[in-house]
């Protein structure tokens, strides 16, 4: 599977009109696209962000659908937002628990060399090991993009609670990961889920 992911950044006091635009004119449109698998939302409102992920079910099918995605890149404009675009292949995922609308939701971005990206998927690899055992974990995805050598964990919590309490078995993780040295952690976010749409499975 891959996904295809879409960082918006606009001014807090017109996010809410980026996330609707998202979750009702451009979700209906890829809803009919072949090879979508769903959606997901993630906000900070605080900062004026707002992720979306797309899902798709090959390569082709998501770059397919580039053509079709200028319409929304153009629209988000007319909000006042700028828009970073990536696109990445769903390495790992795990689903433990439904992921609600209100899930805390943190990522983790890591860069290595493309042979690199291989650590990092030894340190996530079964499917979030330790952190899928927390309390209040929901799901899990590992995005690569082989070429780059850039990765992103994403998990979702019950709530932020839960997010606060795994933050050390998160960072054991992290360290596995770059323990090798050709990976480094480029960043880490934190976002709520506004909408969830994503067949994995």
């Amino acid at each position: 599977m891959y996904a295809r992911l879409t960082l918006h950044t606009a001014d807090p006091a017109r996010l809410g009109e980026v996330i609707s635009h998202y979750e009702h004119d451009v979700r209906m449109d890829f809803t009919h696209q072949p090879g979508s698998r769903g959606m997901s939302v993630l906000v900070n409102s605080d900062l004026g962000v707002a992720l979306v992920e797309a899902y798709w079910a090959t390569e082709k099918q998501m770059r397919s659908n580039d053509a079709t995605f200028v319409r929304p890149v153009h629209d988000a404009a007319f909000f006042g937002a700028t828009v970073s675009i990536e696109h990445y292949e769903v390495a790992r995922f795990v689903h433990v628990a439904p992921a609600r609308p209100g899930a805390a939701v943190s990522l983790t971005r890591f860069d290595a060399a493309p042979t690199g990206v291989d650590e990092v998927l030894a340190a996530y690899g079964d499917a979030a090991g330790p952190l899928a055992a927390s309390d209040g974990f929901c799901t899990g995805v590992l995005f690569v993009d082989r070429q780059s050598g850039r990765a992103v964990v994403e998990t979702i919590w019950r709530d932020g609670q839960a997010l606060v309490a795994a933050r050390g078995v998160a960072a054991a993780r992290r360290l596995e990961a770059v323990s090798a040295g050709t990976a480094t952690v480029r960043g880490i976010e934190q976002y709520w889920l506004d909408f969830h749409s994503v067949e994995l499975e």
